[in-house]
């Protein structure tokens, strides 16, 4: 019985030790956020919404914090609204931020704040809607971003760690004024469609969109095409974060290398927007290939098919390597119980 209790300890403390040789390359190294916890006072949404009236004044507060354990230096500024491509907000460097329009209302310059650990700090920003703003939503963003030069990590990645968790260089928060009025959204497409292969292989094709409206939407975003037959081949639908009113941006699409195999497609792209996406602009556009573009395309498509084949035997030698693992557990055990019976014979 001694022999048997020191042998499964030994079989206990190999499979501990296989576990953690199998989960050592997918630890990775937590790396603490170099920006102040934000919060708007007297609030708990995440983006400032004043109900403004043209000629008079309007204020608001937000909180920066710092939870941790030495001193944060953040930048704190704000900027007209820009909706990234594919919708939400665009990041922007403190030297990329514009205050031609929402932004020029309120009277706040770029500032430097360093916090000590623990520390919290109360910020007011006011300013006052001009007199000739038309009804509609007004949107600024006040960005806070750390003081990484580019958003690159300072302190190097330790050695032995397979991947680093990265950390958050940049926070944004939507100052949302809203003049009394008749608002509504309001959606273009552009022209023609762009189109660009990444690495050779993966075919994206890009959109313009101008939101001409008065008001912001997450809009939902379609594509359809078509073949040389007029067969529809390939439809997918997006949907889009927020996009703010008076703003242009791209939306693009991955398109399936086994879709793009002959020369020339017909492309619906429909644009959706509205509370219950009752509104809709749309637009046709053409896509020819090249003759090199369509051996790219077939290549592609070809090694797509190779790499499915790749992950499908991969899958299959896992579950063989676990269905052995379970086998060889199963006839230790067995031995086991064996040996006992055998023993108390």
């Amino acid at each position: 019985m001694l022999i048997e209790r020191v042998f499964m300890k030994k079989v206990i403390f190999g499979c501990m030790v296989l576990s953690l040789i199998l989960l050592f390359p997918l630890m990775g190294v937590a790396q603490e956020s170099e920006l102040f916890r934000f919060s708007i006072v007297g609030s708990s949404d995440s983006y400032v919404d004043i109900k403004g009236v043209p000629g008079e004044p309007f204020s608001f507060s937000v909180g920066l914090f710092n939870p941790g354990n030495v001193a944060r230096t953040n930048t704190i500024f704000l900027s007209d609204g820009y909706t990234a491509d594919n919708g939400g907000t665009k990041i922007l460097l403190p030297q990329e931020a514009t205050r031609e329009r929402t932004g020029r209302w309120m009277d706040f310059p770029e500032s430097t704040v360093t916090l000590e650990p623990g520390e919290e700090k109360i910020i007011q920003i006011t300013g006052v809607v001009p007199e000739d703003t038309n009804p509609g939503t007004h949107i600024a963003v006040l960005y806070l971003r750390s003081q990484e030069e580019q958003g690159q990590p300072s302190d190097p990645t330790k050695k032995g760690a397979r991947f680093q968790i990265n950390r958050v260089y940049s926070l944004s928060c939507a100052i949302v004024v809203r003049i009394q009025g008749e608002i509504g959204s309001e959606f273009q497409l552009g022209e023609h469609l762009g189109k660009k292969w990444v690495k050779d292989k993966d075919l994206v094709i890009t959109f313009d969109v101008e939101s001409t409206g008065n008001a912001y939407d997450y809009p939902d975003v379609s594509l359809e095409m078509f073949d040389e037959k007029n067969q529809s081949v390939y439809q997918v639908v997006k949907p889009l974060d927020i996009v703010y009113p008076q703003n242009a941006f791209q939306t693009d699409f991955l398109i399936p290398s086994d879709v793009y195999i002959a020369k020339r497609y017909a492309v619906l792209l429909t644009l959706r927007y509205g509370s219950e996406k009752e509104q809709y602009v749309s637009e046709n556009y053409e896509l020819d290939l090249s003759p090199k573009e369509v051996v790219m395309s077939r290549k592609a498509s070809i090694k797509a098919e190779e790499m499915q084949k790749t992950y499908l035997v991969s899958d299959q030698t896992v579950l063989l390597f676990f269905a052995v693992c379970l086998v060889l557990i199963l006839l230790i055990y067995l031995l086991l119980f064996r040996k006992r019976k055998k023993d108390k014979a």
